[in-house]
């Protein structure tokens, strides 16, 4: 004996099917979107050499601005960076160190006070000569804390709380 199912019975169990199709689709991008809102702010890590905190994310001499530059893009969700023992300087750019603008609040904790050199003697890669020159450190955003440094050749700090950097600046 054959059991026949009309063509209203296929259009109903197609449009069950539809259903929890769509149902389980909106669960799992709900539970996407909550695990990635879950996750809160990231502490990023900065060792020179990798020798004191071998896992760290960046590793140069160059590395305290490469983390800095990377915390202030705010889908990072970064907070807090913790930076090695070492001496870290500014990468050069015409023989001219660069200059570091923190835009987001962040805290930036030295650990064995690692030393900030803004100014070293510098080597230009198209010449080869060497030179030097202060850097200057921008501070645009509210709440931020940097402790546990030993700044040498910093020609000043500016700190500009709650406004946004402009051109030129």
């Amino acid at each position: 004996m054959k059991i026949r199912i009309s063509e209203t019975e296929k259009g109903k169990r197609k449009n069950i099917v539809s259903f929890f199709a769509v149902l389980v689709l909106i669960v799992a991008v709900t539970f996407v979107v909550t695990v990635s809102a879950v996750e809160g702010p990231r502490t990023i890590y900065v060792d020179d050499d990798r020798v004191d905190y071998p896992a760290a994310g960046f590793f140069s001499a160059n590395g305290f601005w490469d983390a800095v530059n990377y915390a202030n893009n705010a889908s990072n969700n970064v907070s807090t960076i913790i930076v090695y023992p070492g001496i870290y300087t500014p990468p050069c750019t015409n023989c001219f160190p660069m200059h570091l603008s923190i835009t987001r609040p962040m805290t930036i904790q030295g650990i064995g006070y690692p030393v900030i050199d803004g100014m070293g003697f510098l080597q230009n890669a198209a010449t080869g000569s060497r030179c030097c020159g202060y850097s200057l450190i921008q501070i645009w955003a509210p709440n931020v804390t940097i402790q546990g440094f030993e700044f040498r050749n910093i020609a000043r700090f500016v700190m500009v709380s709650g406004r946004a950097p402009r051109g030129g600046r």
